[in-house]
């Protein structure tokens, strides 16, 4: 009855099988046979059986280690074949067998005294893993985790099961103590725990403004890329006067989130063109092989890009080009070094005033945003973030030395959002808790709002407004 009740309760809640007493009854009761077996019946100390069948059951417990996995229903009927090979190697092996032999050696013999302090220590040490970086969990994780399983099993094994086993070390009377006032403390940090809601102010707490903030970011994002156009005729518009402080942003998402930021966080006004192809540098052409299948497809898109700079709108006091390409050699490549020369030709035939690159920005190995929304903030503190960096901030600021020394012989301006975003060798997530980055590279609106003065400082100094 037990079995069946299990087999069907993994089906209605599998999670709440794996813990309920009466799934696991029959799983006792073998045990249990096993014990009125061994303590009423005579057992057979030779043949063919006594042989064979604790084989059988060392068969059946290693086919369950090699083929079951996560999906496997437990407990269930599948689970019968590691409980039935466990308990034919319990009930008929022996010291003169093959697998009496091998699990009565020393290494198998030490396994077994620390495998209770494992079971305790991997459940934790999996656990919090688990929550801090997901289900799925790499190789290196996971060999590092059974590290260190073996390595607390063993000291927890002398430290404390060794001793609270010699009644020479501990008495009776200690030991009840000592659970009882373990058992009290327990108790009492439970019930506080639920009295104080889990703790729940250690928790990040998202603003309202926040929340809308990620709504934006997942559902009108790209579409307001038409924030900039005219929404009649889809084409950029002319800056209607000489005197105001105009801006002419070219790029692809990275350069949306500068076109943002100055749009709707300065008094500048700003006019945003896509530049088309997510793999095209900043002045056309991608970097990729002549033979690559994708090389002309994507030469002929990147290459539209010569459009955007040969169609500055009247009135345009500063161009900003703005993208995601951030690399120490990205004009070694001689035909990207010359599209850059070429593009930069064409913006100077009908516009003479400054050029502007943006580039460089702290990325993310994860989704940050999302990683604050779900966990602690403790656990993602600035210093503990700077594990989550593409780029070390020391390579970081290496490149952007680059970038500026490369630019100024072309008399080309360069700013680089790192000097926003870092400071003491240490790139911020989120500041005073509100996020600055949605995923792994565009900012939040409070990230476009963080970086807004940095720029506006930066082009009122380069304008001299």
């Amino acid at each position: 009855m037990s079995l069946l009740f299990a087999e069907l309760m993994d089906v209605r809640n599998s999670d709440l099988n794996f813990y309920l007493p009466f799934s696991r009854f029959w799983e006792l009761a073998v045990g249990s046979v096993l014990a009125y077996r061994e303590l009423n019946y005579k057992v057979l100390d030779d043949g063919f059986g006594k042989r064979i069948v604790p084989m059988l059951g060392f068969l059946l417990v290693a086919y369950s280690i090699l083929f079951f996995d996560q999906k496997t229903p437990h407990p269930s009927f599948h689970t019968l074949i590691p409980i039935l090979g466990v308990a034919l190697i319990i009930g008929f092996a022996s010291k003169d067998d093959l697998v009496g032999k091998l699990l009565s050696s020393k290494p198998f013999v030490w396994i077994g005294l620390i495998s209770y302090s494992a079971y305790l220590w991997h459940f934790l040490l999996f656990s919090f893993t688990h929550i801090k970086h997901g289900i799925v969990l790499s190789s290196k994780k996971t060999f590092v985790l059974l590290g260190l399983t073996f390595l607390y099993s063993i000291i927890s094994y002398f430290l404390v099961e060794r001793r609270f086993r010699s009644k020479n070390k501990i008495s009776t009377k200690s030991f009840v103590y000592i659970t009882f006032m373990i058992s009290i403390s327990v108790i009492l940090l439970a019930s506080y725990s639920i009295y104080q809601n889990g703790f729940s102010d250690r928790f990040f707490v998202l603003s309202d403004k926040a929340k809308t903030d990620m709504l934006y970011y997942r559902k009108e994002y790209w579409d307001d890329y038409g924030y900039f156009f005219n929404k009649e005729k889809n084409v950029l518009k002319n800056f209607s006067s000489v005197e105001d402080d105009n801006i002419y942003v070219i790029g692809n998402s990275w350069g949306h989130d500068i076109a943002v930021s100055l749009a709707k966080f300065t008094n500048f006004n700003v006019q945003f063109e896509s530049m088309s192809g997510h793999v095209c540098n900043e002045f056309t052409l991608p970097k990729m092989m002549a033979n690559d299948r994708s090389y002309s497809k994507w030469f002929d898109i990147c290459s539209a890009n010569l459009n955007r700079f040969r169609t500055v709108p009247k009135n345009t006091d500063i161009v900003i080009i703005a993208d995601n390409i951030f690399q120490i050699d990205q004009y070694s490549d001689s035909e990207v070094l010359l599209a850059f020369k070429d593009n930069l030709a064409a913006l100077r035939k009908n516009f003479d005033g400054k050029v502007v690159v943006v580039k460089g920005r702290p990325t993310w190995n994860k989704r940050p945003y999302e990683l604050i929304i779900r966990k602690n903030v403790s656990s993602l503190s600035p210093s503990s973030a700077q594990s989550h960096l593409r780029i070390k901030y020391s390579e970081l600021i290496m490149i952007d030395q680059y970038y500026k020394n490369f630019y100024v012989q072309y008399g080309v301006n360069y700013i680089g959002l790192n000097d926003a975003l870092c400071d003491d060798k240490v790139c911020k997530l989120f500041s005073d808790q509100k996020p600055l980055f949605f995923d792994k590279f565009h900012l939040t609106l409070d990230g476009a709002e963080y970086v807004s003065e940095f720029l506006n400082n930066k082009l009122l100094s380069l304008r001299g407004f």
